[in-house]
This record gives structure tokens, C-alpha cells and sequence, in this order.
């Protein structure tokens, strides 16, 4: 990917990030946070535009390069060590992806479920991804 290419990326993404702020004065569409567990929730229209925003400028682009780069390895060792780190990858995003789930349904029970499978899948993405580039 060329360098202007990562600048637009960039850009875009920080334009993107930055219009989250609108969701502050239209009731009801953003983040509440309040007694009595002081966790986030999430309204509908926020996790959209989140899900939205992080598979188009993160999630999109990262897979594609990571299937690039593993297409141009002509060594099937590397190729299974950049499996490793695309699974690893994988499991990163997924965690990402339920965090977003669970802020939204705001059910105490399934926080915590998934807290547990997040703290499983972060140990193992980061763990296979050491393993794809080690």
C-alpha cells in the first residue's frame, strides 16, 4: 500500500472517529453510562455506526492485507506462520467485535460470560500472533 494511500487511510479513519462527537446532542443515539452498575451501554444507532466504522477502516483493510501478504510467501512454513498471525488477528477482532455486542445488550450476565471469552480470546490472538511473526 503506498504511502498515500495510508495517509487517506488515516484521514478518513480520524475524520470518522471524530464525527462520534455528533452522537453526543441527539438524545438517546449515543453512550449512557449510569447508577446503578456504571457500565456503558450502547444505543442501537452508536454500535452501527462503531461495527461500521471499525469493518470498513480497520477490520476491512487489515484482513486483505494480511491475505496479500500471505499470498506472496512461496515458503509454506511462513505461510503457516502467517496463518498463525492471522488467526491471532481473527481473535482479536472478535473480541473487539463482542465488546461492542455486550455494551449494546447491556445484560449484566452476558458481561460477564463474555468478559471471561474475551480475556481467553485475547490471550490467544496475541499469542498466536507472536507466534506468526516470532
Amino acid at each position: 500500500m503506498s504511502i498515500g494511500k495510508q495517509v487517506i487511510l488515516l484521514i478518513s479513519y480520524g475524520i470518522a472517529m471524530f464525527c462520534m462527537i455528533f452522537f453526543l446532542f441527539i438524545e438517546d443515539w449515543g453512550v449512557e453510562i449510569g447508577p446503578p452498575e456504571w457500565t456503558p451501554h450502547w444505543m442501537i444507532p452508536f454500535f452501527m455506526y462503531v461495527v461500521i466504522v471499525a469493518s470498513i477502516i480497520i477490520v476491512g483493510p487489515c484482513l486483505y492485507l494480511s491475505y496479500k501478504i500471505y499470498k506472496k510467501f512461496n515458503d509454506s512454513s511462513l505461510k503457516k506462520k502467517w496463518r498463525f498471525f492471522t488467526f491471532g488477528l481473527c481473535a482479536i477482532y472478535t473480541f473487539m467485535y463482542s465488546i461492542f455486542i455486550s455494551n449494546t445488550l447491556n445484560i449484566p450476565t452476558f458481561r460477564i460470560i463474555i468478559g471471561i471469552v474475551s480475556l481467553i480470546l485475547i490471550i490467544t490472538g496475541g499469542y498466536l500472533m507472536y507466534i506468526g511473526v516470532g
